[in-house]
């Protein structure tokens, strides 16, 4: 009879390093399943509402056979729930299955203040994953006779997620934490207007089903495009104090391109994100440039193209779909065609002209 794996944790919220996790462990002690088991009140948490959590952890474990969610924990109407009475609950009610207890490296530190320690690893082999490289001499791995397994490198964080650092999560997670505007969310919402905040998110989901086809990071597509027009609600004279003080060398652009500066400012100093990558595609989504990254095409062509535009979108779309480089000149041919037939200058910015000079006319790349 196969084991199964007990994984305790707040999931405040589940993200990508949860599931991989669980994945390894899983196909490391041949377990036949992984139940995921939120805590209600988990000391020295102050975490998201259970019902948040839960239906976040349930979004994220569909299409995993293998995953299932108890709301064991929750269920108990005691204010804080203890793992030692969870691991009863399970060794009671299956006494003939074996059990582990997976949880993170990190709480080694911390076991000695869990409640009946000492019963709790007499009743079930706990297993805690580690990065490589972690202390093998940790007095709690020996004390409470501890089975470690390395894991790959997650570098992700639910603490990363909730200030939007980063989004390593699944996707139907990260559009439920957007949609209902929870944790960074709240933040960036408030900078929006309503019909803005649903652009970037349409943006954010555009980005990363592009990335997704094209080899790209799609969380960090996601992320791009969920901050790329952050700034743009801003009322001018503080677009204008941003460009003046953080980017005097485009002061001169027209001022309809300053909220792409703003925005890559305000994602970087107020949220923390510090991917490069991430930080270019905003700060040119606009305008564009002349060579462009891969990244600066998706959320480039993500924002010209995303299906909630008030023009047909759908032969771009899948242009970008089904190759990146090819879609993006299609974007920039489309919307020239359609700028010069309503007697438009779109080139009147350098770094517009430069853009088209390097991929649509580059005889005049000279001149741009």
């Amino acid at each position: 009879m196969q084991p199964w794996i007990l994984f305790g944790g707040t999931f405040d919220p589940i993200h990508n390093g949860h599931l991989l996790v669980a994945q390894d462990a899983k196909k490391f002690f041949n377990a036949e399943k992984v139940i995921f088991i939120p805590a209600k009140n988990p000391c020295w948490k102050d975490p998201t509402s259970s019902q948040i959590r839960l239906k976040m952890l349930s979004l994220a474990i569909k299409g995993h056979p293998d995953f299932e969610i108890s709301t064991y924990e929750l269920e108990q109407e005691d204010p804080v729930s203890y793992t030692v009475n969870t691991v009863d609950y399970f060794l009671n009610k299956y006494p003939e299955r074996k059990f582990y207890f997976l949880l993170g490296f990190d709480q080694m530190d911390q076991l000695d203040n869990w409640h009946e320690v000492e019963r709790l690893t007499k009743e079930i082999q706990i297993i805690a994953y580690a990065r490589p490289g972690y202390p093998k001499n940790h007095e709690a791995v020996k004390k409470y006779h501890i089975q470690v397994i390395e894991s790959k490198l997650y570098d992700v964080s639910s603490t990363d997620i909730r200030l939007g650092k980063d989004l390593q999560a699944p996707l139907q997670v990260l559009n439920y934490i957007a949609e209902n505007k929870l944790y960074f969310v709240k933040s960036l919402s408030a900078y929006l207007k309503e019909h803005r905040f649903k652009h970037s998110l349409s943006v954010a989901n555009t980005s990363y089903q592009y990335a997704l086809a094209n080899g790209l990071d799609p969380f960090k597509a996601y992320q791009a495009g969920l901050f790329h027009d952050i700034g743009k609600d801003l009322p001018q004279e503080e677009q204008a104090k941003v460009m003046k003080t953080y980017f005097p060398q485009f002061q001169d652009l027209p001022s309809f391109s300053y909220h792409q500066f703003v925005s890559e400012f305000l994602a970087k100093n107020f949220f923390g994100i510090t991917y490069k990558d991430v930080l270019s595609a905003i700060e040119f989504h606009c305008t564009g440039k002349a060579r462009m990254s891969k990244m600066d095409k998706c959320i480039y062509a993500a924002d010209k193209t995303e299906p909630t535009r008030d023009y047909d979108t759908k032969a771009m779309y899948q242009a970008c779909l089904n190759n990146l480089n090819e879609g993006f000149i299609k974007v920039l041919k489309e919307h020239q065609d359609y700028f010069k037939t309503n007697g438009i200058d779109f080139t009147s910015n350098y770094l517009t002209r430069r853009m088209y000079a390097c991929y649509i006319n580059p005889k005049e790349k000279k001149h741009a």
